[in-house]
């Protein structure tokens, strides 16, 4: 498997395209991929491990590990291609909704997963979701609403 053949590394001085990243030779044309999507700063390509029929990745394409260290302009045209791809999904596969996760840790190179929620067919990001709900209705609160107000004020206050 191509994933597993490839060393994986992250180069975050420089954020240049790391030599080893998968998406980074993807990018490059080193490795086949499905473009659905193409600008100046990003791609969408199908996922070569769907967990869902049209399953799609959105990847800068600088070697960018996290999504906070996008600047202005890459988080302007990361979240279109992320909009644009997840409108172009609902209407191909008249999908309820699309599932975004956004990730950088397991391949270190930033990436949004989507992933669209087709009728009469369970997909893994649908269980996930199903298990987070439950969670989140049935655990003690983490959080006591008086401290909810500091925090709300605090990230409010925070100099990005």
């Amino acid at each position: 498997m191509i994933l597993k053949s490839l060393r994986l590394s992250v180069n975050r001085e420089n954020h240049k395209m790391a030599k080893d990243c998968i998406l980074c030779q993807v990018i490059k044309g080193k490795l086949p991929s499905y473009k659905v999507y193409e600008d100046d700063i990003v791609i969408g390509i199908l996922d070569i491990n769907p967990i869902a029929k049209g399953h799609c990745l959105i990847i800068p394409k600088k070697h960018i590990v996290w999504f906070t260290d996008l600047n202005p302009a890459e988080g302007s045209s990361f979240s279109r291609a992320v909009l644009v791809v997840s409108k172009r999904l609902k209407k191909v596969f008249r999908a309820r909704y699309v599932t975004v996760l956004i990730r950088g840790s397991r391949i270190p190179h930033l990436h949004a997963h989507l992933v669209p929620s087709i009728k009469d067919k369970s997909s893994a990001a649908d269980r996930v979701l199903d298990i987070l709900q439950f969670v989140q209705e049935n655990q003690k609160p983490l959080v006591k609403l008086a401290e909810m107000k500091k925090i709300a004020k605090a990230i409010k206050l925070a100099n990005p």
